[in-house]
């Protein structure tokens, strides 16, 4: 069975990959064969559609149902990024106030696999984005939001309070300098 072009391509003149009779001259959508190869254009301009592959084949939309648990998963990607990044923060906040101590060995392997992790997601999310798919990007930008939001003020609260707690103590050799001779003077 001879190729089936889209009609895509049809009086499309200024598409790069149309010579407007549909016909295209690389990357353009076609069925060949059986229907066993098919090609999809890659849009390279933002575009709204329901249809959309988050990253693997099986995670395709068909319908505005799957469409919206794909955009609900990649907004919950972006939590688990952020959330991920939060974790990281912990375990070095831990390891700062332990500096005499050596840090266990259990606390570095997780702050490694938080930060692999958090990377690997955050590049995932990126591909994502590359869609040009206007519901993915915002479901992205969203997630990233919903979690910094979250996860941020967390944070912030966290450092704030490690602050409070330290200032003015400058330990030499373990020992408190500062304050504490301050107040034994008393």
């Amino acid at each position: 069975e001879a190729m089936t072009y889209s009609d895509d391509c049809k009086n499309d003149k200024y598409n790069p990959y149309c010579n407007g009779d549909g016909d295209t001259t690389s990357g353009g959508q076609f069925v060949e064969n059986d229907g066993d190869m098919m090609m999809k254009m890659m849009h390279m301009t933002f575009h709204q559609s329901t249809d959309l592959t988050l990253l693997f084949k099986k995670l395709n939309s068909n319908d505005l149902g799957m469409y919206i648990v794909l955009l609900l998963i990649t907004v919950l990607l972006g939590i688990i990024t952020e959330w991920l990044n939060y974790a990281r923060f912990n375990y070095q906040m831990k390891s700062k106030l332990s500096t005499y101590q050596k840090l266990p060995k259990m606390h570095a392997m997780i702050i490694i696999i938080c930060y692999f992790l958090s990377t690997t997601i955050a590049y995932a999310l990126m591909l994502v984005v590359m869609s040009y798919n206007v519901g993915a990007f915002f479901a992205t930008i969203l997630g990233f939001t919903i979690g910094n939001f979250v996860f941020g003020y967390l944070r912030d609260v966290k450092q704030h309070n490690m602050d409070y707690f330290t200032e003015g103590y400058e330990e030499e050799e373990g020992h408190c300098k500062k304050k504490c001779h301050a107040n034994n003077d008393m």
